[in-house]
């Protein structure tokens, strides 16, 4: 019921900024972040140079770097997006630029509920407990059960066929790379502290 909640007021919200902003306007913004997102993959490492000599990390100056060329792209994509926008003002405000704008804030929200969904679920699987085989074995684990209250739904029904469609245009196995990535990284965060509290139990 909460996970059902959540997108449905995740597609109202962007279903009425999509009714509100017009088709023209939903479209042009939709064009620039896809060109912004572009020009950073093919151009992230333009400026990391410049940071890399101004920095004492190299991880630093290549989030840096990618990250000017994201602000310049959006800027510029902002910038001409408002040129065409006055250019089409007249056409603007017609129902039929306000109803597809419409469908373009559900269609918008529909993606953004999916991928919190996905993000959702991938930390459910994290943070379960890892159940163990009949046999004892560490290697054998079985299917971890998600919680009720997100797999009773019908949201998790339809964004699981989703998940289903997606999972077969990767390449197999990167879904489980991605938890068990994850859940190595929490092992050691835990695995730390409890070092970090044993040293501190053993001092006087």
């Amino acid at each position: 019921m909460v996970l059902d909640i959540a997108v449905a007021l995740i597609v109202l919200l962007l279903l009425t900024l999509g009714f509100i902003r017009g088709f023209i306007k939903e479209v042009l913004g939709l064009a620039g972040l896809a060109l912004s997102i572009g020009a950073t993959m093919a151009r992230h490492d333009h400026f990391f140079d410049t940071f890399s000599a101004r920095v004492p990390s190299e991880a630093l100056a290549g989030v840096l770097s990618g990250g000017t060329v994201f602000v310049l792209s959006i800027t510029c994509a902002i910038l001409a997006g408002s040129i065409i926008v006055r250019l089409l003002e007249p056409l603007r405000h017609s129902v039929l630029d306000k109803t597809a704008g419409s469908i373009v804030g559900i269609a918008k929200g529909l993606v953004i509920s999916y991928f919190l969904f996905f993000a959702m679920e991938t930390l459910l699987y994290v943070f379960a407990p890892y159940p163990k085989s009949a046999s004892g074995n560490d290697e054998a684990v079985e299917n971890v059960e998600l919680p009720g209250w997100f797999v009773d739904t019908y949201s998790y029904g339809v964004f699981s066929v989703a998940s289903e469609y997606m999972g077969s245009t990767l390449s197999d196995g990167t879904y489980e790379q991605i938890t068990l990535a994850a859940r190595d990284l929490l092992d050691k965060k835990r695995s730390g502290r409890a070092m970090t509290l044993h040293k501190n139990h053993e001092e006087p």
